[in-house]
């Protein structure tokens, strides 16, 4: 978020060729990095830093700027849940949750897929819906215990343990 946030600061374009070797990554991760940072509320629809992105990350005046507060981490959850840009973030903590304490991918999907059932609008990808859920679990969860060197990184909201397993399945959360 950071990188993304100075990238953005110092004028760069994401859609620009060089925005790869500005940024020091792949292309698929420039877009990946401008989709959280408009996730997040960092940056708006026209990749200009938002007030709230300002406050955070501003190498001067910024609260946070490299995320160091547990507090930090808390207001870009709301930001996450409130802004909507990423939509599962909101149905899971404002609607789903209140029918389901204890959860997993399948429950979930299920959920999503009776939403869409009574809405001829909603479009349902039962394979889209079930990779969302694992990019959701992924920013929440801590698994220092991964099989792979890179599945044992925390995600970045994991310090805020809003999401643990709870031993009757892996994929089981609550």
């Amino acid at each position: 978020l950071k990188k993304g946030y100075d990238y953005v600061q110092k004028r760069g374009n994401f859609n620009d060729e060089d925005a790869v070797i500005q940024l020091g990554v792949g292309k698929n991760m420039v877009s990946s990095i401008r989709f959280w940072l408009k996730a997040f509320n960092i940056i708006d629809n026209k990749d200009i830093p938002t007030d709230f992105g300002k406050r955070l990350f501003d190498e001067e005046n910024g609260y946070d700027p490299f995320l160091e507060d547990e507090a930090s981490l808390w207001l870009l959850h709301y930001q996450l849940v409130k802004n909507s840009f990423a939509s599962i973030y909101n149905i899971i903590f404002n609607e789903f949750r209140k029918e389901k304490l204890l959860f997993n991918k399948e429950t979930f999907v299920n959920y999503i897929k009776r939403l869409s059932e009574g809405n001829s609008e909603f479009n349902f990808n039962e394979n889209t819906v079930a990779k969302d859920f694992i990019v959701f679990t992924n920013l929440y969860k801590n698994d220092p215990a991964g099989k792979d060197i890179e599945d044992s990184f925390s995600g970045i909201l994991s310090e805020i343990e809003l999401l643990k397993t709870t031993g009757k399945g892996k994929d089981e959360l609550f």
